[in-house]
């Protein structure tokens, strides 16, 4: 019981000063990310937040602020909260279940960081269970993630709804973690960076996690992020349709291509076409 009020305490104080921490600047439409997505043949949004600049770039405003559910791009919150309360370790093994699934990557037993590398819904389905709906709801409050709404089902709602966001409100929120203004422990928030999907382009880290949400209609696909380079911080979100997993490559191309065309990545490389075998996450 003391646990419970501590958390309700600090759910509550976090909330406050998480959301008053947060000043942005309107959108601007910058027409070089419209010409990425129009030049792979694409409609969708690319949302890119230069932090030291408090300046969000985006390639349609309309589509950038539609919210839509989530889908495996919250994993980063499921592990965030997950390390914050202790119903994980960074180190644990979770073990495979011994069930079949569509992607045999989830047939194994795996460590957090390895179920964030293949996105594996059955061990965040678990994590979820045990962080628990009402903690889940505070937390998801809390930390202002898109509408807060997470239903009464704990392990479906990122994957059906209602939880929903946009990708105005992903880039930002990847702003938060990439700066390290949020509600939660220094240790929480190392133990994040080091599970998360990452890679050196150029001199950038960058961390990111897609996402598939096949309970859309269309089907949409969600790449979303950050990077670091010495004292410089971005973070953007890109959201596609995805009709089929073929397309899964072209989340973290167009991102790059994205990063490309405003300068960010200096090497020029062909805009990624809709189809293209591009090496990327299958999921």
């Amino acid at each position: 019981m003391e646990r419970f009020v501590r958390e309700r305490v600090f759910g509550f104080i976090g909330m406050i000063l998480f959301t008053a921490s947060v000043g942005w600047a309107a959108p601007v439409v910058d027409a070089r990310l419209a010409h990425v997505l129009h030049q792979a043949g694409v409609e969708g949004c690319i949302a890119v937040v230069q932090i030291s600049q408090n300046r969000t770039l985006v390639s349609d405003v309309s589509r950038c602020q539609e919210r839509l559910m989530p889908a495996s791009t919250f994993k980063i919150v499921h592990a965030v909260i997950a390390l914050e309360t202790g119903v994980v370790r960074e180190d644990e093994i979770f073990l495979w279940d011994k069930n079949a699934y569509s992607f045999k990557a989830w047939e194994q037993d795996m460590t957090l960081r390895q179920a964030m590398a293949v996105s594996a819904v059955p061990v965040f389905q678990q994590i979820a269970r045990r962080i628990g709906l009402e903690r889940m709801a505070q937390w998801v409050v809390t930390l202002d993630y898109g509408n807060t709404k997470i239903g009464g089902v704990v392990d479906r709602f990122w994957l059906d709804g209602p939880l929903s966001i946009s990708p105005l409100e992903q880039a930002r929120f990847m702003a938060q973690l990439a700066t390290g203004k949020f509600p939660v422990s220094p240790s929480s928030m190392m133990a994040l960076r080091r599970v998360m999907p990452q890679e050196e382009v150029e001199g950038w880290h960058l961390f990111g996690k897609t996402g598939w949400a096949v309970a859309a209609s269309p089907k949409v696909g969600w790449y979303v992020g950050w990077g670091e380079r010495q004292d410089e911080r971005l973070s953007f979100a890109l959201k596609i349709p995805m009709p089929s997993l073929e397309q899964a490559p072209l989340r973290i191309s167009l991102a790059k291509d994205a990063l490309r065309t405003l300068g960010i990545l200096a090497t020029q490389e062909p805009i990624a076409k809709a189809g293209d075998d591009i090496p990327g996450m299958p999921h």
